[in-house]
Formats: C-alpha cells, sequence, structure tokens
C-alpha cells in the first residue's frame, strides 16, 4: 500500500515538476463530497453534486482581457464573493497588474476580506479561453475515498492548455491523471444519485468526419470504462445533441440545471428542430423520478457575432446555496426565468448574458469547488 502511495506521489510531482521546469504555460469542481480533510473524501463517490453542497472555492480566468468579458467575470466574481463572504479565489492571471487590479477591486466592495483567501497561478500556455469550467481539472471521489482528478484534451485556437490545467490541480490539492481525449467540462453533470449526464457530442468530437456505428460505440465504450471506473459514477446517461447549427458546444449545460428537491430545469425553445431534441431530454429527466421544468431560450434574439449559433441558456448558471447566478439577455424572457426560478425556492442573481454571442455564460466561466 505504501509502495503504491509513493508511487502516486512521485507520479503527481514529477507531472508538476515538469509543468514548472519548463517555463512556458489551464462547470462546482464536480465531485460528489460530504466532507474533505487531507484529500480523504467521505461518504460518496464521483462528481461534487453542486446543488445540494455549498461551494467555498471559485476558479476563475482573468486571462483574456476584452471587453465585455473581462466585466461579466468581475461581476460574477463581485456577487460570489458577497454570497460567499469566507470564499477561497483560485484566480488564473498573465501578470502582476492584473492581480493588483483584482485585489483593489475586491477592497472596494468588500475592505474586511482576507486576501490571502487568494490563490493567483499565472498561466504560462498564453491562450487566452475564458471558458474555466472547461478546461479545469476534472475532480472527483474514487471507491477508496480520496479526491483526484483527470486531465482531457482541450486545445483552443491551437493552444494545448495542459500545462495550465495541471497549475490548477496543484492549486487545488488534487492528483491528476492525463486522459488523451477531447472533453470540455461542460458536458459533465451528475445527479445525487451518482448518475452522470453527457451528451453524444462528447463522443463525436473524438472521431474523424464519417465515423462508423462501430466507431462511435468503440469510443463510447472507451468514455463508459473512464466514467464508471476511474470517476466511480454509477450510471452514465448519453443525451443526443441539440441541433449544432444552432448550439455549437454539444454541452449539457447549456440546456440542463438540477436543483434541489428533486427538481431540474430543461431549456426549451421555439425553435422546432431544436425544442424536440429538449423534449427528448426532458422526458429522459423525467423517467429518473425528478421534476422538470421548462425554461424558454429563445431561438429568436439578435446575436451579435454569431447570428446562425445562437442558444441564450438561462441554465447556464452556479448554484451558491439557495442562490442561482443566471445571465441577463436584455430580453423579456429575463424577467419570465427569474420568476421561474423563485417559484422553485431561489434567489436569483442576474449576470451580464452577453457572453454568450461567444458560446457560453456564467457556468461556462466558472468552477466550483468544495
Amino acid at each position: 500500500m505504501m509502495k503504491k502511495m509513493s508511487l502516486l506521489i512521485y507520479t503527481v510531482f514529477t507531472v508538476l515538476a515538469s509543468v514548472s521546469h519548463s517555463g512556458t504555460k489551464q462547470y462546482e469542481a464536480i465531485f460528489a463530497v460530504r466532507k474533505v480533510q487531507k484529500n480523504k473524501v467521505q461518504n460518496s463517490t464521483g462528481l461534487f453534486i453542486e446543488h445540494t453542497q455549498k461551494p467555498k472555492k471559485l476558479v476563475l480566468s482573468f486571462i483574456d482581457y476584452k471587453e465585455p468579458l473581462i466585466s461579466i467575470r468581475f461581476q460574477i466574481l463581485k456577487e460570489f464573493l458577497l454570497n460567499t463572504p469566507e470564499a477561497e479565489l483560485v484566480l488564473m492571471i498573465y501578470d502582476d497588474r492584473t492581480k493588483t487590479e483584482i485585489n483593489n477591486f475586491i477592497l472596494e466592495f468588500k475592505p474586511d476580506y482576507n486576501l490571502k483567501n487568494i490563490k493567483f497561478i499565472k498561466s504560462v500556455t498564453y491562450g487566452d479561453s475564458i471558458w474555466t469550467r472547461d478546461y479545469s481539472p476534472v475532480a472527483f471521489v474514487d471507491q477508496a475515498g480520496n479526491a483526484k482528478s483527470l486531465i482531457f484534451n482541450y486545445n483552443r485556437d491551437g493552444v494545448d492548455y495542459f500545462k495550465d490545467q495541471a497549475l490548477l490541480a496543484k492549486a487545488l490539492k488534487l492528483p491528476i491523471e492525463k486522459i488523451n481525449l477531447n472533453l470540455e467540462g461542460g458536458n459533465l453533470l451528475s445527479d445525487e444519485s451518482g448518475r452522470l449526464y453527457v451528451s453524444v457530442a462528447a463522443i463525436e468530437n473524438n472521431l474523424v468526419v464519417g465515423f462508423s456505428k462501430a466507431d462511435f460505440e468503440n469510443k463510447k465504450s472507451e468514455f463508459e470504462e473512464i466514467f464508471l471506473n476511474k470517476m466511480a459514477v454509477k450510471k452514465v446517461i448519453w443525451l443526443p445533441r441539440v441541433l449544432h447549427e444552432l448550439e455549437g458546444t454539444g454541452h449539457v449545460d447549456m440546456y440542463i440545471r438540477f436543483l434541489s428537491d428533486n427538481n431540474v430545469v430543461v431549456a426549451s425553445s421555439t425553435n422546432l428542430k431544436i425544442n424536440k431534441t429538449l423534449d427528448q431530454i426532458a422526458k429522459i429527466i423525467s423517467e429518473k423520478g425528478f421534476t422538470v421544468t421548462r425554461i424558454l431560450a429563445n431561438a429568436k434574439m439578435v446575436n451579435k457575432f454569431r447570428p446562425q449559433n445562437i442558444f441564450p441558456s438561462y441554465t447556464n448558471s452556479i448554484l451558491i446555496g439557495k442562490t442561482i447566478f443566471i445571465p441577463k439577455f436584455g430580453v423579456a424572457e429575463d424577467t419570465k426565468a427569474v420568476k421561474i426560478y423563485e417559484k422553485l425556492g431561489y434567489k436569483v442573481i442576474q449576470i451580464s448574458g452577453q457572453s454568450i454571442d461567444f458560446g457560453g455564460s456564467v457556468h461556462c466561466m466558472t468552477y466550483l469547488y468544495p
């Protein structure tokens, strides 16, 4: 046993050391955990279930400073700290100037905040992805009750984010294992029974154009081996992909939000093709025993950057106890979305939804950890 433990520590140290010595440059960590002590977790396995436990750490990237995206992240940071006063922050930055700006920003609205609760990580990948959820290490609890993480391939605009992913894992004190498959964190959600929900986009994104049914099934089996045996989830629920032309990510967090008290919100759409798939997804979740509430993602909303690729999601949100952070798009549907969540018992905080122009929103930008 000691030999295995030593080998694990050595392996993790070696990976992280190689990141440090190279001098070059990482959707709710996602595992079910009741208590963490010295990397030992009790009572549950699988992914962190955000809707039943109040996360205490926020991972957020400030490596891209373009507007309107940077203002949205500062807004998320402020609201998170106001609702989780003792929270710790793990923030990815490029330079000390960004660190100073963030510290000053926090002290303006929360002068008593202990800045020692912030871990600043200097990015070494020179990428500019704001989608922290997608490239963060996927944290989980294994069968032995240990907190660990998997790092999947994340390449954006020709940049490999592995070294930043490893730095994040180190900051969160998580052992890592590299998995040579493409998978983003926004395509992973879990319920209280340990079931993992993932869209078939995960499989398709690892196959070449014109793949056969056999290719699909083989890759599916490869993923299930990882989910069931490494991540210790109880069951994998594969969901159909929403029409690609109108929702380009293929991520389940774009149209599903698990809540407490057996409630789940599933998006609906005025686009009939999209809504047919969303109806199928709502039926699958309802059959698992959940009470499903539908919330409109109006496909007629104007998208400034990608008019043919719009999915204004109100499920792409984060949950802090009974407070939910949802995007605001400046349309009538905003008020309807607020009322739906309030009726389900939640205090609603609205965050600018302009990031949807780039393909994501509040949940995509953040990674929460207990």
